[in-house]
């Protein structure tokens, strides 16, 4: 067996085998609907190949979903989560949390939890709002007594408004409770626009994205944000039929993040899912909502780029600068990139 197979290699997703290496255990989970009701439940246990002492960990869970009424749901969920177990089952020592648990796990899976959740569904057929997708959901951990608020939307489809299409979102989330555990208030909000073709093929787009998290104590004061905001325009057919050409800029920037040093861009891409608080860095509840905490990462990274494409060859060309938030010269660094590609169908 490979870490391939390892269910926490992917963040808790199920691989082809259930168990990683040095692994083993046992588990049964199961679905039963009755006319609007939907009931799931689940309970697995496993631990090291030899089942040492303290290495089993056990979780158990139930869901009930009511719905769907005019695009409407309800469910309400409970979960138990225990580690240092020395057999099977043995629900030994109850924990928050799990390491196959992450945050937006289906009714808060792997961990000691309880709630309910209220979601709108705009791709239904007889939703009462349509397109609009809508989440409002409550948990409590009750191993370190945290509550857990989330209320987040956005459209199935872009907002057709005239020659534009609007595509906006938001979020809320509010963590809180004692202990030592950060607590905070996150804020999110969205919009991606782009219009028909304007005039000769030309159209354009641009699309902005901020988040703000107040933390209320460990630490107490501290403030952390991202903008991330673009702006392009695009050519259909110019000077030649299938000859395409676009250009934007973009600029991202953030203060007080996870980790220290500049801020760059990479995988981590939310800035339009407003189930996650991050727009590109953390701080972020992906791992757990107790452990998104701020660090002294700071800094803003812009820059522009052209691209020409006719059929499958394309021509791309790029300038960016990565500097700090008062764009000191002396921490400022410049880079170009220039780019031809062919893209072969077979």
């Amino acid at each position: 067996m490979s870490e391939n197979q390892d269910t926490n290699y992917y963040g808790g997703l199920k691989a082809g085998a259930p168990y990683g290496a040095n692994t083993r255990g046992l588990g049964v989970s199961a679905s039963v609907g009755f006319g609007p009701v939907t009931i799931k439940g689940y309970a697995e246990s496993e631990g090291d190949y030899n089942k040492s002492a303290g290495s089993v960990n056990d979780a158990l869970g139930v869901a009930v979903t009511l719905g769907k009424f005019r695009g409407f749901s309800l469910t309400g969920f409970y979960n138990a989560a225990y580690n240092s177990g020395n057999d099977y089952f043995a629900f030994a020592n109850p924990v928050d949390a799990l390491g196959s648990y992450y945050y937006t796990i289906e009714n808060q899976k792997y961990s000691s939890s309880f709630g309910v959740k209220v979601a709108h569904d705009g791709q239904a057929e007889d939703a009462l709002i349509p397109t609009l997708n809508l989440t409002a959901q409550y948990a409590t951990y009750y191993v370190s007594g945290h509550t857990d608020i989330q209320v987040y939307a956005n459209l199935a489809k872009p907002f057709k408004l005239a020659i534009l299409s609007l595509s906006p979102g938001f979020r809320y989330h509010s963590f809180t409770g004692a202990g030592a555990a950060p607590t905070y208030t996150t804020l999110k909000g969205g919009v991606q626009v782009s219009t028909d073709p304007i005039l000769f093929g030309l159209s354009l787009d641009g699309a902005v994205s901020y988040r703000q998290t107040q933390y209320t104590n460990n630490p107490s004061g501290v403030t952390t944000y991202e903008l991330y905001y673009r702006a392009g325009v695009k050519i259909s057919d110019f000077l030649a039929p299938k000859v395409n050409v676009s250009a934007a800029y973009a600029h991202y920037e953030g203060d007080r993040l996870a980790g220290a040093g500049l801020p760059t861009v990479g995988s981590g891409n939310q800035a339009f899912s407003f189930d996650r608080d991050r727009v590109y860095r953390s701080p972020d509840p992906i791992g757990g909502p107790w452990a998104a905490t701020p660090g002294t990462q700071s800094g803003l990274v812009e820059g522009f780029y052209l691209q020409a494409d006719y059929y499958n060859l394309s021509v791309a060309y790029g300038e960016f600068v990565l500097t700090d938030l008062a764009r000191t010269p002396g921490s400022t660094s410049y880079g170009r990139g220039f780019k031809i590609s062919y893209k072969l169908d077979f």
